[in-house]
């Protein structure tokens, strides 16, 4: 179509085209970089990465005590909450150690009742020791002086001293006993029962066979889902600290690592936007709640070893773990889910409690 008036000239008709193919060049680009600069403007201070993972604590369940598994009460893949019973082992061996143990707390408490009779009659025996050693000191003495006087005999001098001699050595015989009886009570003879440390062992040892026996009872220390259950049969022996299947925490988060020259805005409490592959028409608030002390490779049992000649220089990543601020209950987010995260560096965080002003 022609844009130059009716009636023009060919040289306004020439110079209008001109125009036109000129707005025609302009425009456009200008356009486009005005689209561009918008983009950039709303994408200011957003920083992303498709390298994400759901991921959840994952709790070892296992036995305290080696027993055989009598009954198994969940199933894989199943929900359960803190302190619901997971599986029962054989408790009979187990309650005959109580009872034992039992018997040896009485046990105990009857012994520490005939260690302070002993020691009472220690006491006494001292007593007797101590008047008899009097007595026969005396009756040398009595015995020498009859000598000297001419009324007794050389024989019954000696048989004074003897019995004298005999007597100071019973007597010492008789303090070590009443020591031992003493420190057979600890050294305090009015020590209660419950006091006594051959109650408080018997004690010791009831308390350990009552919590082994609790132990034939595994119950879930969190609230989660249950995994590998399978793993685990009716009859099989299990060791102390042996892990029989798996329980996943019921509160997940999303592990994004992001490059290192995306980590200078990143802060905890900045609000992050949350998609998992999984579930590609939702999405899902969250926020930072750490940032890693260091990338992957640092914690690795050989760590990289850069002083050679051929090094080559990699971008590192850094793990940041995104928390969900509502953990999703319509969907299963299971470990392991791969998703992306958008985290908005523009808001200033939330300072925590206990933070300087």
């Amino acid at each position: 179509m022609d844009p130059s008036p009716p009636g023009a000239s060919l040289g306004q008709r020439l110079r209008a085209l001109d125009r036109r193919r000129l707005l025609l060049m302009i425009v456009p680009p200008v356009l486009v970089a005005l689209a561009i600069a918008g983009w950039l403007l709303m994408n200011a201070g957003l920083v992303s990465t498709d390298n994400a993972t759901v991921a959840a604590a994952r709790v070892p369940i296992s036995s305290s005590v080696r027993a055989r598994v009598v009954h198994i009460l969940v199933k894989e893949d199943q929900h359960v909450h803190a302190g619901d019973v997971l599986f029962r082992l054989d408790d009979s061996d187990f309650k005959t150690a109580v009872s034992r143990a039992e018997a040896e707390l009485a046990s105990a408490r009857l012994r520490v009742a005939g260690l302070r009779a002993t020691y009472r009659q220690s006491l006494a025996d001292q007593g007797v020791a101590q008047a008899n050693a009097a007595y026969t000191r005396s009756e040398a003495v009595r015995q020498r002086n009859l000598f000297n006087a001419g009324v007794a005999s050389q024989r019954d001098v000696d048989q004074a001293a003897n019995a004298a001699t005999v007597a100071e050595r019973q007597l010492l015989a008789q303090a070590q006993a009443q020591a031992t009886a003493l420190a057979d009570l600890g050294g305090d003879p009015d020590i209660s029962a419950d006091e006594h440390p051959l109650v408080q062992k018997a004690r010791a040892a009831l308390e350990q066979a009552r919590n082994d026996l609790a132990h034939t009872e595994v119950v879930a220390p969190a609230d989660g889902v249950v995994a590998r259950v399978s793993q685990l049969q009716v009859g099989s022996y299990v060791q102390p600290a042996q892990t029989v299947f798996w329980l996943i925490s019921g509160r997940p988060w999303m592990d994004a690592a992001f490059k290192e020259n995306q980590l200078g805005l990143l802060r905890p409490g900045h609000t992050a936007d949350i998609q998992i592959d999984a579930y590609p028409h939702r999405s899902f608030r969250g926020h930072v709640e750490s940032l890693s002390p260091g990338t992957g490779s640092s914690f690795a049992v050989l760590p990289a070893e850069n002083a050679t000649g051929n090094w080559v220089r990699v971008v590192q990543r850094l793990n940041v773990r995104i928390a969900f601020d509502e953990a999703p209950a319509d969907v299963a987010l299971a470990v392991g889910l791969s998703g992306k995260v958008k985290v908005d560096t523009r808001a200033h965080p939330p300072a925590k409690s206990g933070d300087g002003v």
